[in-house]
């Protein structure tokens, strides 16, 4: 994955295409309430 940016593709929208392309991701997460949250529903997206 590039780390340059790209105008024309919102940045949302390129992680959510790494991820879906990924054979495998780690999530780490900070020691938050929105940060737990977020973790959770990535791990949840995951094993969707």
């Amino acid at each position: 994955m590039s780390t340059a940016a790209d105008a024309a593709e919102p940045a949302p929208e390129r992680v959510a295409s790494a991820l879906a392309a990924a054979e495998f991701a780690r999530v780490y997460a900070r020691p938050t309430g929105d940060a737990l949250a977020a973790a959770g529903l990535l791990a949840r997206a995951f094993r969707a």
